[in-house]
């Protein structure tokens, strides 16, 4: 968990981190926090990990609340292929197959598109 805050804190697009929830056990680890971007757009991470699960969802949207792109693996969509990872674009029922990202992974595509 601690990796993911030092990698959004050392990223040149975001301004501001903020950990909303934190829980850091043994068979027990909780991340949501709030980064806001340079652009004006948030990014939202959730991250929970048990022995057994994994669970996450990089939640990009304006600064007005629209979706931009998620990325995550709820169980809602078994015809996706890479079910559970998917990722859903410009609004909640586009739903497009999606490995498993890394923190490293979204950073990288959010820096690209802010870019252009």
């Amino acid at each position: 968990m601690y990796e993911i805050i030092a990698e959004l804190e050392h990223s040149s697009i975001v301004r501001q981190a903020e950990i909303i929830n934190l829980i850091n056990e043994p068979d027990l680890q909780v991340l949501y926090l709030k980064a806001s971007l340079s652009d004006g757009s948030v990014l939202y991470v959730r991250e929970t990990v048990t022995p057994t699960s994994d669970k996450y969802s990089y939640h990009w949207q304006t600064a007005d609340g629209q979706l931009i792109r998620r990325w995550d693996n709820a169980p809602h969509w078994p015809a996706v292929h890479t079910y559970p990872h998917h990722c859903h674009v410009g609004r909640p029922d586009n739903v497009l197959p999606s490995d498993r990202p890394t923190i490293s992974d979204v950073i990288q595509y959010l820096t690209e598109q802010i870019a252009k």
